[in-house]
């Protein structure tokens, strides 16, 4: 994960600890959806927790356990495509048993990071290997299947360093999109569209 990441991470859970104390009285919830409504806690995550805490029978779609049901059923398509997500999910409730489920959630994690790995899968030492999919193919290269390259976008974008003295002007960005809530130089899309606005930065930023 990127500093921007962890950062994005860290105010998620400060927020989180803040719903955490006003709407629940200081006690983690116990029921998904409220667990679900947690700033930055999506279904996987929701479920990973109360599985784990509470043994609840709720299923969890990592990306190990992706891999694994990709693999085990021969799931085509990019797991990252809606349908191809929720055909995951499906499968995911469907394989999920009513108890032990924080072993047997932890055991699909444990068999995606160490058995069944993105490259060179250890298949013969795999205890699902007789009825997957995709060891019968010979074909675990195949599945999950990679995410379709697409052109990355240019962008021209023009920044103002302006000092005096010791001083340097920065402003806040928004707190969503790239660098979300970091300090920047002034950033402008084009010249002209900036001229007037620099102006009016380096007045302001010379009266203070």
């Amino acid at each position: 994960m990127d500093r921007a990441g962890l950062l994005r991470s860290a105010r998620n859970l400060h927020k989180a600890a803040i719903q955490i104390r006003d709407e629940f009285g200081g006690e983690f919830p116990t029921r998904f959806d409220d667990v679900l409504a947690l700033t930055g806690v999506g279904r996987s995550t929701a479920g990973a927790i109360l599985s784990s805490v509470l043994d609840a029978p709720h299923p969890i779609l990592d990306g190990n356990v992706k891999r694994v049901l990709s693999r085990y059923f021969a799931v085509e398509g990019w797991a990252g495509e809606k349908a191809v997500e929720n055909r995951l999910w499906q499968l995911s409730e469907s394989v999920t048993p009513d108890t032990q489920v924080a072993d047997f959630n932890q055991a699909m994690m444990d068999l995606g990071a160490m058995i069944c790995t993105r490259t060179k899968p250890k298949c013969l030492l795999c205890p699902l290997q007789e009825n997957c999919k995709t060891n019968a193919m010979q074909a675990w290269d195949s599945f999950p299947a990679k995410k379709p390259k697409k052109t990355l976008p240019e962008r021209q974008t023009y920044f103002l360093v302006l000092k005096s003295g010791s001083k340097v002007l920065l402003q806040k960005r928004e707190a969503k999109g790239i660098w979300g809530g970091l300090f920047v130089f002034p950033q402008f899309e084009s010249l002209e569209l900036s001229s007037g606005l620099i102006l009016c930065k380096i007045c302001k930023f010379h009266s203070n």
